[in-house]
């Protein structure tokens, strides 16, 4: 829990940061490469906590800030804290998904893992 409530604070630290970079003159190269920068962070992050982002619910949001981020006006807009948060929304919900189906199927014999995810 408290991995996703950092990279849903650093997501806004960047928003924040690109959004006091528009005011200057140095925002349109500033932003270029904290997308980048930004972009690459949380690939691997997120591929080290093994979220995949082959299904719409998590690969749309992920590349879309990524391209809206590098669009000159639009890169004012929250746009990867938005992302990062529908990304824990829907990775928590799979997970919980996961879990009903595996205690429905056998009630008795659930992994700790999965059992720790539903208490």
């Amino acid at each position: 829990k408290h991995t996703w409530v950092f990279m849903v604070a650093i997501a806004g630290f960047i928003d924040l940061v690109q959004i006091l970079a528009d005011f200057l003159i140095v925002g349109l190269i500033i932003n270029t490469l904290l997308d980048i920068f930004a972009w690459l962070i949380f690939y691997v992050w997120f591929k080290i906590y093994g979220v995949n982002f082959i299904s719409i619910r998590r690969g749309l949001p992920f590349m879309g800030a990524g391209l809206v981020e590098l669009i000159p006006a639009l890169n004012a807009l929250p746009a990867w804290t938005i992302a990062i948060a529908i990304m824990w929304i829907t990775t928590k919900s799979q997970i919980a998904t996961t879990a009903v189906a595996a205690l429905k199927a056998r009630p008795g014999k659930v992994p700790p893992k999965i059992t720790s995810v539903v208490k």
